[in-house]
């Protein structure tokens, strides 16, 4: 078919080399292998471990629902806030709901439904797990393999142009003062044997 752009594919030649029976095989092997976590059997949790997890009960769910749109106004006088209508008893409000609000309470259903499913679900997708950080290293060692001490500051040996040390912050060692060549303008960081520790 022609394209607009008067753009012509055409495919390139045949393999001179004929396919081995090793490539079909390896070929047909990591095909398997990506087929094999979607065609496996979903996996799902034990009820004791999805009740450990939080698994919630649906009609427990309904039942604080219809109790968090229950007001009591004053005695004998009940609001529903979904509404704004009054009754004379909280048994009149939880009927309203049922009754006028039911597309509300299966919301909750199907949410509770939703999360009960997601929680059984033993590949779900969770964040991953923080790995401890090393302790911090009294010794930091430089690409020009110059060691520096940590302390609580670093004095940049280049001064600012007028004969005057300034003071540099530890973290990336940051100096923002510096105006030499040994300031690199792109990573605003210093040369690092600029410094010295105080």
């Amino acid at each position: 078919m022609p394209h607009r752009c008067g753009l012509i594919h055409v495919r390139g030649p045949l393999p001179v080399g004929k396919i081995t029976a090793t490539e079909v095989s390896e070929h047909q092997r990591m095909c398997e292998e990506r087929l094999a976590p979607l065609l496996s059997p979903s996996e799902t949790l034990s009820e004791e471990e999805a009740t450990r997890l939080g698994k919630k009960d649906p009609e427990q769910e309904v039942e604080k629902f219809l109790s968090a749109n229950t007001q009591e106004l004053s005695k004998d006088k009940w609001l529903c806030p979904l509404s704004g209508k009054k009754f004379k008893a909280p048994e009149f409000v939880r009927k309203h709901i049922l009754n006028k609000h039911g597309e509300k309470v299966s919301g909750v259903r199907q949410e509770v439904e939703f999360f009960n499913n997601f929680l059984l679900d033993a590949k779900r997708p969770a964040l991953p797990e923080n790995k401890p950080l090393p302790p911090p290293s009294p010794v930091i060692i430089c690409s020009l393999m110059i060691p520096i001490i940590l302390f609580n500051r670093l004095l940049c040996m280049s001064g600012d142009g007028e004969g005057k040390k300034h003071d540099a912050h530890i973290l990336g060692w940051w100096c923002g003062d510096c105006k030499l060549k040994s300031f690199t303008r792109k990573t605003r960081h210093c040369h690092p044997g600029n410094f010295t520790h105080i």
